[in-house]
């Protein structure tokens, strides 16, 4: 999927047009609106099929959008959260963003044994255990020189207080069967921007999930999301969605069929974009931007922005 899709071919017909049509006219009609290629055909497939289902034949059990919802699959917590956030690089006070999260499960049973408070651990311990969260990003502490920039005491925080809530309130589901999509599309229609890989790496989610969740947005798209995983086999699909991260133009080049977003040193002379939302520039936040969408979202370039 290589083709850059246009807000009006996001637009999903109206629910009077669509009830007269059945699931395969809904999913051609909508492949055809979105000028989908051909390798991508089987995976928007799907992803169209479910959206028809959940709309117009899925009878819901509720109608209330939670705030959070977490599942691990046996190695990795996953955990999409809608609320507001303090980084005024990526909204504004009063915007809902959807965030999503990745834990390794050895991270999340760290803060269960320590819910008593009689002991303590630190942050590089919990940092230390992101093996199966982060897999090999340069940035992690498993695999890299563990620079990354969720690795800040703000950060650190606001992560243990979200996994002692859902120790607490004892809310996590086994394997994504198990979990409430339709939760989850209500919170991304209620979201006014997405935001994939707060924590973690974001490509762990299955892939029609992340398409179900940008699909849900229709007219006015805003996601960004980025990935350490764009040179290997089975991430490919996700070139739709999120950014390739390189460090380098030389590295962004190495990567075939993606945009990239480059983090390069100060006073470097990269040709991508300057990110909009930068310290740099200031011109405006990730919610508004979005144009660190993948192939299928607004901008066409590459972006970039000095390490911090």
């Amino acid at each position: 999927m290589s083709k850059k899709y246009t807000p009006e071919q996001l637009k999903v017909l109206s629910a009077k047009d669509i009830t007269t049509q059945s699931r395969s006219d809904y999913v051609e009609k909508q492949l055809r609106l979105l000028e989908v290629e051909t390798p991508a055909i089987p995976h928007m497939t799907g992803v169209l099929e479910r959206d028809y289902d959940q709309r117009f034949e899925y009878k819901p059990k509720r109608t209330k959008s939670p705030s959070r919802i977490a599942w691990h699959d046996g190695k990795v917590l996953h955990v999409i959260r809608l609320g507001k956030t303090t980084n005024a690089k990526i909204a504004r006070p009063t915007d809902k963003v959807l965030q999503t999260y990745h834990f390794d499960l050895r991270q999340l049973a760290l803060v269960r044994s320590h819910l008593d408070g009689k002991s303590k651990f630190s942050m590089k311990q919990f940092f230390d255990l992101d093996e199966a969260c982060c897999l090999d990003c340069p940035l992690s502490n498993n695999a890299g020189d563990g620079n990354c920039y969720t690795h800040k005491v703000g950060q650190y925080k606001g992560f243990l207080s979200m996994l002692r809530s859902i120790c607490r309130n004892d809310e996590v589901f086994y394997g994504l069967d198990d979990v409430d999509r339709l939760g989850i599309k209500l919170m991304a229609e209620r979201a006014d921007y997405i935001r994939f890989g707060t924590y973690g790496e974001p490509s762990l989610l299955p892939i029609d999930l992340v398409g179900d969740i940008v699909l849900s947005k229709r007219d006015h798209v805003k996601w960004t999301g980025y990935t350490h995983q764009a040179r290997k086999e089975w991430a490919q699909a996700y070139k739709a969605f999120f950014m390739a991260s390189a460090h380098s133009d030389k590295d962004a080049a190495s990567i075939t069929g993606w945009r990239s977003f480059v983090c390069v040193d100060k006073g470097d002379t990269s040709t991508a974009v300057q990110c909009p939302a930068s310290a740099e520039l200031s011109l405006t936040t990730c919610a508004k931007c979005g144009l660190c969408s993948g192939v299928t979202g607004k901008g066409r370039k590459n972006i970039k922005i000095n390490m911090h």
